[in-house]
């Protein structure tokens, strides 16, 4: 195995991983993907769609005593947050045939194979993205390859985060993504993919053209490879739904709400109670 990637998903989000999951596997056919599940419903249900190349991780495996301390006094998020190194440390451990651990936030979606991205740049250690309307790195996304420097920075971004985690900006600093600025300073080989189709999202899509074309769409005349639909909630109004907190072209809309349709309509037939969290808007 060439490449793993791996997520973190809470019952609140579940619908959206299951969507991310789905399109990775469209455009890659044999990506594997490693999901820690932070709560006994998301890995019940997991565990039940046997979801292929789908490789469940629950809390339990990786919490040691710090992090349970962590647990009681961090967000929702923001523990989550703390455990993305934490999640990829315990990959890079035990998988050692793999040569690339790429973390991706769930609410990513796939519009082509993301392989194409390791490929870009020459001799890195760690792949990230910034927002594209500034220099700051966004954690959505980020690779780390099987050598020595990517390994210190993933230790040192594991002790940072513990060190110090949440939903507020203090002197640099803010939740996990802060420390990863200062990462591409302070070790060698740390890059940025800046090509438009990699995360565009709600927060810079404006800057660009989308188009589909021969059922593939791009962005600025480039394949788009993924994008990012941070921000997006659902609300539930009698017996209807609607979407908000995430803005995207038309274009993507239609393609992304089918899948969440599916997903939500799949998760429900394992688990019906779980689709209750979906609207929780946490």
């Amino acid at each position: 195995m060439e490449v793993l990637f791996c997520t973190i998903v809470s019952k609140y989000r579940l619908f959206q991983c299951v969507a991310m999951y789905r399109s990775l596997k469209l455009r890659m056919k044999e990506a594997a993907l490693a999901v820690l599940a932070v709560d006994e419903e998301s890995a019940r249900v997991l565990e039940t769609l046997r979801l292929t190349d789908l490789i469940v991780i629950t809390a339990d495996k990786l919490e040691d005593n710090e992090l349970l301390e962590l647990k009681k006094e961090r967000t929702y998020s923001e523990y989550c947050w703390t455990l993305k190194p934490v999640l990829l440390l315990y990959l890079y451990e035990r998988y050692e045939e793999v040569r690339i651990f790429t973390y991706l936030d769930s609410d990513l979606f796939f519009f082509d194979n993301p392989m194409k991205l390791f490929r870009i740049r020459d001799k890195w250690s760690v792949l990230l993205t910034t927002h594209k309307v500034n220099r700051k790195t966004n954690g959505g996304f980020a690779a780390f390859m099987r050598n020595s420097q990517a390994y210190e920075a993933l230790k040192w971004w594991d002790e940072k985060c513990r060190e110090w985690c949440y939903y507020r900006h203090d002197n640099g600093r803010f939740a996990d993504q802060g420390y990863l600025d200062v990462m591409r300073k302070k070790y060698r080989g740390v890059l940025y993919i800046d090509i438009p189709g990699s995360n565009a999202a709600s927060w810079n899509y404006y800057k660009y053209d989308f188009e589909i074309k021969d059922n593939k769409v791009y962005i600025n005349k480039n394949r788009l490879i993924f994008y990012h639909f941070s921000g997006l909630r659902l609300k539930r109004h009698e017996t209807t739904v609607a979407i908000h907190g995430a803005e995207a072209p038309c274009i993507l809309c239609g393609i992304y709400m089918d899948s969440i349709k599916k997903a939500i309509k799949d998760i429900e037939e394992v688990s019906p109670e779980v689709t209750e969290y979906f609207y929780l808007g946490i």
